[in-house]
């Protein structure tokens, strides 16, 4: 299914890249590099009857390739293939029971940073000689991800079973990212651009289990994760 959307994704550049050779343009197709920021913040969807999490935002390097090739003397089709790191610091408060009379409370703070390969094919309309407005779908592949937890003690007792109920495997991955993307492009010059890009995902790119019965911490609440944020990337073109 996953190859199924990345070849769509091919097809749809191609067919776009080959309406620009065929376009009566005299505008040259340009290559160009990127380099920006990523200020990400994933959403993070509880179950029913489970309490969210509160989560903050986290900068992340964002930088790769782009073509802009001329549709017309207004449209463009620009394919962008970029490395970008995604995801978010967020956090939840956690309460057990060692036995009917003691009880403990923790925070805790987990980190979610995840690495992809990003293939971005935007379309964009030049409004004028400095501004443009750009849309497009995005598809991204996991490459790389890390995940911290670190836990507070808030009141209680430390105890010996919450190490074995907070291991680094309560969050799973998905390979796939699926969004889009609406954003800006200004014309500093005519080879140097400042572009800004927000992004939705549109898919789960990963669970987490949060668990939750005091007496055994044997069953688990889960979160669905996706991801959301700004770009502010600057443009080189050759």
């Amino acid at each position: 299914h996953k190859f199924i959307i990345m070849k769509k994704i091919i097809l749809f550049i191609l067919l776009l890249s080959n309406l620009g050779l065929t376009a009566q343009s005299l505008i040259p197709t340009r290559i160009g590099i990127k380099l920006g920021t990523n200020l990400d913040n994933v959403r993070i969807i509880a179950e029913e009857g489970v309490q969210p999490t509160s989560n903050s935002s986290i900068s992340g390097i964002i930088g790769g390739l782009c073509v802009y090739i001329p549709l017309s003397d207004k449209w463009y089709i620009n394919p962008e293939l970029l490395y970008a790191q995604k995801g978010s610091p967020f956090s939840y408060n956690f309460i057990h029971d060692y036995t009917v009379n003691e009880r403990t409370e923790y925070e805790i703070e987990n980190t979610l940073v995840l690495s992809y390969l990003q293939l971005n094919p935007t379309l964009s309309f030049k409004a004028n000689d400095y501004l443009a407005l750009n849309f497009g779908p995005s598809a991204a592949f996991l490459i790389g991800e890390n995940y911290t937890i670190n836990k507070e003690l808030i009141t209680g007792n430390e105890g010996t079973g919450v190490n074995e109920l907070l291991e680094d495997d309560l969050y799973s991955s998905e390979s796939l990212d699926i969004g889009i993307n609406v954003g800006i492009t200004y014309f500093i010059k005519d080879n140097l651009l400042l572009e800004a890009m927000a992004y939705t995902g549109l898919i789960d790119v990963g669970e987490l289990e949060k668990p939750y019965q005091q007496n055994t911490g044997s069953d688990s609440a889960e979160f669905k994760i996706r991801n959301q944020g700004v770009t502010l990337v600057f443009s080189y073109l050759f």
